[in-house]
């Protein structure tokens, strides 16, 4: 699998270097073995345009995921002041989901660092922003849907698996199943967090 990144420039005195980035790969399937091996070797390339190679060096840093992400006892629930949601919350209606998710997306942007001082309480806001935006716009990437914050990236399993397989025809969503379904998976989320 081959994907460009843009990565944002930070201006120097003469000239500019590249910002930090921080790179996620998830694996989506998996292998039925009875003898799993400990370590499956992969292969990362970056690739810079002709014109950087000369001036340009990247670095690349292998940090397993068990590293980067918080314990369950660093995941507060007062890191969720949009958690509980009210009683009257109701998972059919696409205006209360639509509230959910401007108050999650809210949240997120409000401190850009959030993401690096509480690694594992930003991914699970992130996945419960998806959730909310997909029961909002059901037809998400398909159809009509506003464009979202871009610091707030695709990433997570819900979306990962929403957008999974786009070549593939769909049939069109049926809002209250895809509010059902989404509600679930995040009742199932909010219960381990509260």
């Amino acid at each position: 699998m081959t994907t460009i990144i843009n990565v944002k420039t930070i201006n120097q005195l003469n000239g500019f270097s590249l910002k930090l980035l921080d790179l996620s790969v998830h694996f989506l399937g998996h292998v039925s073995l009875q003898d799993i091996p400990e370590h499956i070797p992969i292969q990362v390339s970056i690739c810079l345009g002709d014109e950087w190679i000369d001036q340009l060096c990247p670095i690349v840093e292998a940090l397993p995921a068990d590293n980067m992400s918080e314990s369950a006892d660093d995941i507060s629930p007062e890191l969720f002041p949009f958690l509980p949601l009210p009683s009257q919350f109701d998972p059919y209606n696409g205006l209360e989901w639509q509230s959910l998710a401007k108050e999650i997306e809210h949240w997120l942007l409000q401190d850009l660092a959030f993401n690096m001082t509480h690694p594992g309480c930003y991914i699970l806001i992130q996945e419960l922003f998806w959730m909310a935006f997909v029961a909002v716009f059901p037809s998400f990437p398909y159809g009509q849907w506003p464009n979202w914050d871009l610091q707030i990236l695709m990433d997570g399993d819900f979306i990962l698996d929403w957008v999974a397989d786009l070549d593939e025809p769909k049939p069109t969503p049926v809002p209250a199943i895809v509010r059902k379904s989404a509600w679930e998976q995040l009742k199932v989320a909010v219960d381990e967090l509260l």
